[in-house]
């Protein structure tokens, strides 16, 4: 656990411990949902899947969302690049 998160725990401010992990990423943290939504992008659950396994399917789809989202943007990012090389 990362020095934030034993604070948390310490002052018994548990329900912030999901957003930190969230923000968490570079010290390798991340939620249940976060890597749900990992494994329907690279293709190893279905999303299906991944709903029926979260405690919220709510935040499971909004990170599922963003993703696609980001992956359309970096493919047409792409795709502009080789039509209009600098």
């Amino acid at each position: 656990a990362t020095y934030v998160i034993k604070r948390l725990i310490r002052e018994e401010k548990i329900y912030e411990i999901p957003a930190n992990m969230e923000l968490g990423s570079r010290e390798g943290m991340q939620t249940l949902d976060q890597a749900l939504a990992d494994l329907v992008r690279s293709g190893i659950v279905t999303q299906e899947e991944a709903v029926m396994k979260t405690s919220n399917p709510v935040k499971l789809n909004e990170l599922l969302r963003i993703q696609q989202e980001s992956s359309r943007f970096q493919t047409s990012g792409e795709a502009m690049a080789l039509h209009n090389p600098v």
